[in-house]
């Protein structure tokens, strides 16, 4: 039992850590947003360069097909 306790707490600060930094790009992106609406970065001449879209999957998203999968088997 103690081994599942010590590998959970590596797991959490784990965790943490990813949340932290999670939390420093949001702080990052709005500041830069703040920055481009303020006027204090020029982005007109920017380049957005290609990328690949990928579709992020949300609860929201889980929680309706499931209730249309119920409708269609009434």
């Amino acid at each position: 039992m103690n081994h599942l306790d010590n590998l959970c707490a590596k797991i959490d600060i784990l965790i943490e850590k990813e949340k932290s930094s999670i939390d420093k790009l949001h702080d990052m992106k709005e500041t830069l947003i703040s920055n481009v609406v303020k006027g204090k970065f020029d982005v007109r001449g920017f380049d957005i360069p290609d990328y690949e879209y990928i579709k992020e999957e949300t609860d929201m998203e889980d929680d309706s097909e499931s209730e249309d999968e119920i409708t269609e088997e009434e």
